[in-house]
């Protein structure tokens, strides 16, 4: 933030950006909960830290919105009966699965991963709990998100697995009407995913084209969706017990003109297709568009320096007659229509 003639302000500048870069979300610290953290601290101290660094951050620049460390719910009531009404939103760092053994069977792994996205809701809400509790509005920023297996055997950052699981929770995101203000996935390049260099080419995990499917769509508004169809359930034993969670998962979001609907789905089985039919009720009778699908041979799919293309989005043309649509899903696929109107409703 500093102008040219600080320190790091004068570095800024002959790095080639003389203006401050007007970053508008800070969050204080990092896992400050963890014992693998330099300085970490209990909820409570961590909280006084919180304030102090608050007060100084804000008289340089009261624009400015601040996050507070989040972690389980616990810690979370501590932090906001400490700091009370100057926590604005609290982090969430979903990084799950460290514990699950190598010798795991990769089905089940993903399957589990599948269960965890889809009960992803209930986990926010349990964290934003304490912030509706002390009369706060509840937000909360996900600013560390991946599968942490760690394990290139089973579901990992780099294989299609973690697509599909991110799309999973942005699509949880975008039902939380609110709760979450922002995603971040863990890092960009060479680290959790994203792109990879390797001996100065850079290619595209699957992640990435997820990321892309959802950065470019011009959908704004969540609409209602209904949805009957297959179940699928997961006992638990490293994440989540799911009890006949949707096998395929679905948003829509309309434009602001209201002329181009936008329909995410992922089909989360991880051995067989799905014909869906969807019923596009508010919208026009009929309209075009294409489907964008990011799927590969299996979930542990990936691309490598020698195949960088192997795991990519493909597209077709699809339409709307009458307000209805047929498609077939692929396994382990995420698929972006995107319908533009050619008529009034």
């Amino acid at each position: 933030m500093g102008d040219v003639d600080t320190p790091m302000g004068v570095l800024r500048a002959v790095n080639g950006h003389p203006q401050p870069y007007n970053i508008t979300y800070w969050e204080i610290g990092n896992e400050l909960y963890g014992d693998w953290q330099i300085g970490h601290t209990t909820a409570i101290d961590y909280a006084d830290r919180y304030l102090a660094f608050r007060k100084a951050m804000l008289a340089v620049d009261p624009s400015i919105r601040i996050i507070a460390n989040g972690h389980d719910a616990a810690w979370n009531e501590q932090v906001v009966a400490h700091a009370k009404d100057t926590v604005q939103t609290l982090s969430v760092h979903t990084l799950e699965g460290h514990h699950i053994p190598a010798e795991a069977d990769p089905e089940a792994v993903y399957l589990e991963y599948m269960g965890f996205a889809a009960n992803y809701g209930n986990h926010l809400r349990n964290l934003a709990a304490p912030m509706q509790k002390a009369g706060l509005t509840p937000r909360l920023a996900v600013t560390e998100l991946s599968i942490f297996t760690l394990k290139q055997n089973l579901p990992n950052v780099d294989n299609l697995s973690e697509a599909l699981y991110y799309a999973g929770i942005v699509n949880a995101a975008i039902r939380s009407k609110g709760l979450v203000e922002i995603i971040t996935h863990s890092a960009l390049i060479n680290h959790s995913a994203g792109l990879s260099k390797q001996r100065g080419v850079v290619f595209p995990h699957p992640m990435w084209w997820a990321l892309y499917l959802y950065s470019t769509q011009i959908g704004v508004q969540p609409v209602e969706v209904a949805i009957d169809g297959p179940g699928f359930s997961c006992s638990g034993e490293w994440l989540t017990r799911v009890e006949n969670a949707p096998m395929v998962d679905i948003v829509a979001l309309t434009s602001t003109d209201h002329q181009t609907a936008v329909i995410f789905l992922t089909n989360r089985d991880p051995r067989d297709p799905m014909e869906i039919q969807l019923s596009v009720n508010g919208f026009a009778r009929q309209a075009a568009g294409t489907a964008s699908t990011l799927t590969g041979d299996t979930f542990m799919a990936k691309n490598t320096w020698q195949t960088p293309d192997r795991v990519r989005i493909r597209s077709q043309p699809i339409e709307l007659i009458e307000r209805e649509l047929r498609h077939m899903l692929p396994p382990h696929s995420l698929t972006r229509l995107v319908l533009t109107a050619k008529e009034d409703r």
